[in-house]
């Protein structure tokens, strides 16, 4: 508020550089400490109240925050878009099915390409082969047992 009589004073135009600068260095600390593994800087703010665009490693998409979340630790530091879209980092094709498939059979044959028609292709210890697409296999639409011996396809029977 300003009340009659009072003189607004400004500060000299060196302190007000030298808080800017300030406010770059602990934002770039900050900023390389936490969040440079999963985003970009695309400018470095000036002021605590500017905001930043930072662009994530993964899927490219720009999340605006203030520069105040990041040099405070407010910001969690998870690009919006991955987490609405549960988009992480794909695993190997073959430790996927490795995992979820029982010790009594093993991945034969992978073929490389898209995984809705990716053929894939699982060998039973007695010798027997069962072929299905990638995502067949991941969704678990396919038989539960081995038709030759009768041994579970998939971890914990299921």
């Amino acid at each position: 508020m300003f009340y009659p009589g009072k003189i607004l004073k400004l500060a000299p135009a060196d302190s007000r550089e030298d808080k800017r600068k300030m406010v770059r260095e602990s934002f770039q600390n900050h900023f390389r400490r936490k969040y440079a593994k999963s985003f970009v800087v695309n400018s470095i703010p000036s002021t605590i109240n500017e905001k930043v665009d930072l662009k994530c490693k993964q899927c490219g998409q720009v999340t605006i925050r203030r520069a105040e979340s990041i040099v405070k630790g407010t910001f969690s530091g998870n690009c919006a878009y991955c987490c609405l879209h549960d988009s992480k980092k794909t695993a190997n094709p073959r430790k996927k099915l490795k995992n979820i498939l029982s010790k009594n059979f093993i991945v034969d044959y992978l073929s490389s390409g898209d995984q809705r028609i990716k053929q894939t292709i699982i060998k039973c210890k007695c010798g027997y082969h069962l072929a299905a697409s990638y995502n067949r296999i991941i969704n678990k639409s396919i038989r539960q047992q081995c038709p030759k011996c009768g041994r579970d396809v998939f971890k914990n029977g299921k």
